[in-house]
Protein backbone atom coordinates (compact mmCIF):
# COMPACT_ATOMS: atom_id res chain seq x y z
CA UNK A 1 0.00 0.00 0.00
CA UNK A 2 3.01 2.62 0.72
CA UNK A 3 4.08 2.32 -2.43
CA UNK A 4 0.63 2.69 -3.96
CA UNK A 5 0.80 5.76 -2.35
CA UNK A 6 4.15 6.98 -3.08
CA UNK A 7 3.41 6.72 -7.17
CA UNK A 8 -0.33 7.98 -6.27
CA UNK A 9 1.23 11.48 -4.68
CA UNK A 10 4.31 11.83 -6.92
CA UNK A 11 3.35 14.98 -9.14
CA UNK A 12 4.77 13.23 -12.24
CA UNK A 13 1.67 10.64 -11.68
CA UNK A 14 -1.41 11.26 -13.72
CA UNK A 15 -4.19 9.37 -14.84
CA UNK A 16 -4.26 7.09 -18.05
CA UNK A 17 -6.10 9.55 -21.05
CA UNK A 18 -7.52 6.28 -22.81
CA UNK A 19 -9.24 5.15 -20.27
CA UNK A 20 -6.76 2.05 -19.58
CA UNK A 21 -5.88 0.55 -16.72
CA UNK A 22 -9.13 1.24 -15.31
CA UNK A 23 -8.16 3.11 -11.63
CA UNK A 24 -10.40 2.99 -9.10
CA UNK A 25 -12.25 6.29 -7.20
CA UNK A 26 -10.14 6.17 -4.46
CA UNK A 27 -6.96 6.03 -6.39
CA UNK A 28 -8.13 8.97 -8.25
CA UNK A 29 -8.81 11.42 -5.81
CA UNK A 30 -5.34 10.66 -4.52
CA UNK A 31 -4.17 11.03 -7.45
CA UNK A 32 -5.65 14.45 -7.85
CA UNK A 33 -5.39 15.39 -4.50
CA UNK A 34 -3.08 18.54 -3.28
CA UNK A 35 -2.06 17.42 0.36
CA UNK A 36 1.46 15.67 0.99
CA UNK A 37 1.97 12.09 0.77
CA UNK A 38 1.73 11.41 3.75
CA UNK A 39 -1.82 13.11 4.40
CA UNK A 40 -3.07 10.87 1.44
CA UNK A 41 -1.07 8.20 2.94
CA UNK A 42 -2.96 7.98 5.68
CA UNK A 43 -6.47 9.16 4.14
CA UNK A 44 -6.53 5.88 2.11
CA UNK A 45 -5.21 3.78 4.73
CA UNK A 46 -8.42 5.20 7.56
CA UNK A 47 -10.74 4.31 4.03
CA UNK A 48 -9.55 0.95 3.77
CA UNK A 49 -9.76 0.11 6.71
CA UNK A 50 -12.96 1.88 7.94
CA UNK A 51 -14.81 1.18 4.74
CA UNK A 52 -13.59 -2.74 4.48
CA UNK A 53 -11.71 -4.15 7.21
CA UNK A 54 -14.82 -3.72 10.07
CA UNK A 55 -17.09 -4.33 7.84
CA UNK A 56 -15.56 -7.66 6.12
CA UNK A 57 -15.02 -8.88 10.12
CA UNK A 58 -18.55 -8.03 10.64
CA UNK A 59 -19.96 -9.96 8.15
CA UNK A 60 -17.43 -13.15 9.27
CA UNK A 61 -19.10 -13.31 12.18
CA UNK A 62 -22.91 -12.79 11.00
CA UNK A 63 -22.20 -15.63 8.79
CA UNK A 64 -20.70 -17.91 11.18
CA UNK A 65 -22.98 -17.24 13.49
CA UNK A 66 -25.86 -18.04 11.05
CA UNK A 67 -24.03 -21.35 10.41
CA UNK A 68 -23.87 -21.78 14.12
CA UNK A 69 -27.67 -21.09 14.07
CA UNK A 70 -29.60 -23.24 11.51
CA UNK A 71 -32.96 -21.92 12.76
CA UNK A 72 -32.11 -18.78 12.48
CA UNK A 73 -30.14 -18.81 9.20
CA UNK A 74 -33.61 -20.58 7.65
CA UNK A 75 -35.80 -17.87 9.38
CA UNK A 76 -33.23 -15.30 7.57
CA UNK A 77 -33.62 -16.90 4.20
CA UNK A 78 -37.38 -16.96 4.23
CA UNK A 79 -37.20 -13.27 4.87
CA UNK A 80 -34.89 -12.54 1.97
CA UNK A 81 -37.06 -15.07 -0.09
CA UNK A 82 -40.00 -12.79 0.78
CA UNK A 83 -37.83 -9.83 -0.19
CA UNK A 84 -37.07 -10.62 -3.78
CA UNK A 85 -40.60 -12.27 -4.33
CA UNK A 86 -41.59 -8.42 -3.32
CA UNK A 87 -39.44 -7.14 -5.85
CA UNK A 88 -41.11 -8.78 -8.85
CA UNK A 89 -37.66 -8.72 -10.52
CA UNK A 90 -36.87 -5.19 -10.00
CA UNK A 91 -33.24 -4.18 -8.69
CA UNK A 92 -33.43 -3.56 -4.41
CA UNK A 93 -33.50 0.39 -4.24
CA UNK A 94 -32.17 1.57 -0.80
CA UNK A 95 -35.60 2.63 0.49
CA UNK A 96 -36.24 -1.32 -0.41
CA UNK A 97 -33.84 -2.29 3.04
CA UNK A 98 -36.57 -1.01 5.27
CA UNK A 99 -38.10 -4.12 4.42
CA UNK A 100 -35.87 -6.06 6.51
CA UNK A 101 -36.61 -6.23 9.93
CA UNK A 102 -35.04 -10.34 11.10
CA UNK A 103 -31.79 -9.15 9.37
CA UNK A 104 -31.74 -5.70 11.14
CA UNK A 105 -32.34 -7.87 14.72
CA UNK A 106 -29.24 -10.09 12.96
CA UNK A 107 -26.74 -7.57 12.19
CA UNK A 108 -27.57 -5.54 15.24
CA UNK A 109 -27.06 -8.76 17.66
CA UNK A 110 -23.92 -9.72 15.52
CA UNK A 111 -22.44 -5.93 16.26
CA UNK A 112 -23.34 -6.29 20.09
CA UNK A 113 -21.41 -9.32 20.41
CA UNK A 114 -18.64 -9.28 18.19
CA UNK A 115 -17.96 -5.22 18.18
CA UNK A 116 -15.72 -3.89 14.97
CA UNK A 117 -14.20 -2.21 17.46
CA UNK A 118 -14.48 -4.02 20.64
CA UNK A 119 -11.87 -2.00 22.70
CA UNK A 120 -14.58 0.77 22.00
CA UNK A 121 -13.12 4.47 21.82
CA UNK A 122 -10.46 7.16 23.71
CA UNK A 123 -11.83 10.35 24.64
CA UNK A 124 -10.61 13.06 26.95
CA UNK A 125 -12.84 14.96 29.24
CA UNK A 126 -13.71 18.17 28.37
CA UNK A 127 -15.24 18.90 31.61
CA UNK A 128 -14.52 17.83 35.44
CA UNK A 129 -16.76 14.91 36.05
CA UNK A 130 -17.27 11.71 38.58
CA UNK A 131 -17.78 7.97 38.73
CA UNK A 132 -19.07 5.81 41.24
CA UNK A 133 -16.00 4.02 42.94
CA UNK A 134 -16.51 0.38 44.14
CA UNK A 135 -16.93 1.31 47.68
CA UNK A 136 -20.37 3.22 46.36
CA UNK A 137 -18.66 7.04 46.91
CA UNK A 138 -18.03 9.17 44.03
CA UNK A 139 -14.36 9.61 42.49
CA UNK A 140 -13.32 12.39 40.80
CA UNK A 141 -12.16 12.85 37.27
CA UNK A 142 -10.38 16.16 36.54
CA UNK A 143 -10.71 18.19 33.23
CA UNK A 144 -8.12 16.51 30.74
CA UNK A 145 -8.69 13.02 32.32
CA UNK A 146 -8.39 10.21 29.20
CA UNK A 147 -10.77 7.54 29.43
CA UNK A 148 -11.91 4.59 27.25
CA UNK A 149 -15.87 3.60 26.80
CA UNK A 150 -15.26 -0.41 26.11
CA UNK A 151 -17.60 -1.80 23.67
CA UNK A 152 -16.69 -5.61 24.75
CA UNK A 153 -17.74 -6.14 28.27
CA UNK A 154 -20.75 -3.67 28.13
CA UNK A 155 -22.04 -5.75 25.19
CA UNK A 156 -21.83 -9.31 27.08
CA UNK A 157 -22.75 -7.79 30.34
CA UNK A 158 -25.38 -10.19 31.95
CA UNK A 159 -26.49 -7.50 34.09
CA UNK A 160 -27.33 -5.30 31.19
CA UNK A 161 -28.38 -7.94 28.69
CA UNK A 162 -29.74 -10.91 30.91
CA UNK A 163 -27.96 -14.36 31.37
CA UNK A 164 -27.87 -15.42 27.46
CA UNK A 165 -25.24 -12.25 26.79
CA UNK A 166 -22.80 -14.40 25.05
CA UNK A 167 -25.13 -16.38 22.75
CA UNK A 168 -26.45 -14.78 19.36
CA UNK A 169 -30.17 -14.32 20.17
CA UNK A 170 -31.41 -11.92 17.38
CA UNK A 171 -34.98 -11.58 19.31
CA UNK A 172 -33.54 -10.27 22.13
CA UNK A 173 -35.87 -7.22 23.69
CA UNK A 174 -33.32 -4.28 21.95
CA UNK A 175 -34.74 -0.91 22.75
CA UNK A 176 -35.41 1.01 19.88
CA UNK A 177 -32.62 3.25 19.42
CA UNK A 178 -30.59 0.17 19.31
CA UNK A 179 -32.29 -0.80 16.33
CA UNK A 180 -31.27 0.71 12.82
CA UNK A 181 -33.93 2.16 10.39
CA UNK A 182 -31.88 0.96 7.29
CA UNK A 183 -33.82 2.70 4.11
CA UNK A 184 -36.72 4.56 6.01
CA UNK A 185 -37.06 8.07 7.37
CA UNK A 186 -34.33 8.25 10.81
CA UNK A 187 -31.97 6.25 8.62
CA UNK A 188 -29.47 9.10 9.71
CA UNK A 189 -29.60 8.34 13.30
CA UNK A 190 -26.70 6.02 15.09
CA UNK A 191 -28.37 3.22 16.71
CA UNK A 192 -26.77 3.19 20.55
CA UNK A 193 -28.11 3.28 24.12
CA UNK A 194 -26.09 3.60 27.67
CA UNK A 195 -25.45 -0.17 26.94
CA UNK A 196 -25.02 -0.36 23.20
CA UNK A 197 -22.58 1.66 21.44
CA UNK A 198 -21.05 -0.48 17.92
CA UNK A 199 -20.57 2.57 16.41
CA UNK A 200 -19.63 5.13 19.48
CA UNK A 201 -21.93 7.83 20.38
CA UNK A 202 -23.15 10.84 18.75
CA UNK A 203 -21.62 13.59 18.26
CA UNK A 204 -18.46 11.48 17.18
CA UNK A 205 -20.01 8.66 15.69
CA UNK A 206 -18.74 6.67 13.13
CA UNK A 207 -18.47 8.72 9.72
CA UNK A 208 -18.91 5.51 7.70
CA UNK A 209 -21.93 4.03 9.40
CA UNK A 210 -24.83 4.64 7.54
CA UNK A 211 -22.99 3.25 4.00
CA UNK A 212 -21.50 0.24 6.11
CA UNK A 213 -25.51 -0.52 7.28
CA UNK A 214 -26.42 -0.88 3.52
CA UNK A 215 -23.48 -2.42 2.37
CA UNK A 216 -23.60 -5.36 4.92
CA UNK A 217 -27.53 -5.65 4.36
CA UNK A 218 -27.05 -6.18 0.31
CA UNK A 219 -23.94 -8.49 0.65
CA UNK A 220 -26.27 -10.77 3.54
CA UNK A 221 -29.23 -11.54 0.30
CA UNK A 222 -26.90 -13.45 -1.22
CA UNK A 223 -28.14 -16.99 -2.16
CA UNK A 224 -26.28 -19.64 -0.08
CA UNK A 225 -26.60 -21.99 2.31
CA UNK A 226 -24.32 -22.11 5.16
CA UNK A 227 -23.17 -24.61 7.78
CA UNK A 228 -19.95 -25.03 10.94
CA UNK A 229 -17.56 -27.52 9.85
CA UNK A 230 -15.94 -29.72 12.11
CA UNK A 231 -13.50 -28.25 14.40
CA UNK A 232 -15.68 -24.86 15.35
CA UNK A 233 -16.38 -25.90 18.83
CA UNK A 234 -12.93 -23.83 20.30
CA UNK A 235 -12.95 -21.03 18.00
CA UNK A 236 -11.33 -17.76 19.11
CA UNK A 237 -11.80 -13.91 17.88
CA UNK A 238 -8.69 -11.56 17.99
CA UNK A 239 -8.95 -7.86 19.19
CA UNK A 240 -6.00 -6.33 16.74
CA UNK A 241 -7.80 -3.15 15.74
CA UNK A 242 -10.79 -4.96 14.93
CA UNK A 243 -12.48 -8.13 16.21
CA UNK A 244 -12.08 -10.22 13.55
CA UNK A 245 -11.69 -14.36 13.32
CA UNK A 246 -8.25 -16.39 13.19
CA UNK A 247 -8.09 -17.64 10.06
CA UNK A 248 -5.21 -19.94 11.41
CA UNK A 249 -4.59 -22.85 13.58
CA UNK A 250 -2.40 -22.75 16.06
CA UNK A 251 -1.06 -24.35 19.72
CA UNK A 252 0.02 -21.69 22.59
CA UNK A 253 1.71 -22.49 25.73
CA UNK A 254 0.11 -21.17 29.10
CA UNK A 255 1.22 -21.80 32.70
CA UNK A 256 -1.22 -24.06 33.25
CA UNK A 257 -0.48 -26.31 29.94
CA UNK A 258 -1.49 -26.35 26.22
CA UNK A 259 -4.46 -24.43 24.63
CA UNK A 260 -5.34 -25.51 20.62
CA UNK A 261 -7.06 -22.37 18.80
CA UNK A 262 -8.97 -22.84 15.78
CA UNK A 263 -9.66 -19.92 12.87
CA UNK A 264 -13.63 -19.96 12.04
CA UNK A 265 -14.03 -23.37 9.74
CA UNK A 266 -17.51 -22.73 7.40
CA UNK A 267 -18.36 -24.50 4.20
CA UNK A 268 -21.43 -23.18 2.16
CA UNK A 269 -23.90 -24.60 -1.04
CA UNK A 270 -25.14 -22.35 -3.63
CA UNK A 271 -29.08 -22.53 -3.57
CA UNK A 272 -31.96 -21.35 -5.42
CA UNK A 273 -33.50 -18.50 -4.50
CA UNK A 274 -36.30 -16.15 -5.34
CA UNK A 275 -34.01 -14.14 -6.63
CA UNK A 276 -32.79 -16.57 -9.56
Amino acid sequence: MRALMDRASDPSFSLPSDGCPVRAPLSRAVATSDFPPSTNYGNMLLTLFAGHDTTGHTMTWLIFELARHPAHQAELRREVDGFFCGLAGREPEYRDLAHLPFLDRCITEVLRLWPAVASGTYRQLQFDDAVTGPDGRPVALPRGTLVQIVNWSRHRNPDLWSADADHFNPHREFAPQELARVGCPGAAISPESERFSPFAHAPRTCLGRNFAQMEMRLISKKGATFGAAPGTADYHGLDVATMGPMDLERTTKHWWGERRYTGLKMFARPRETAAS
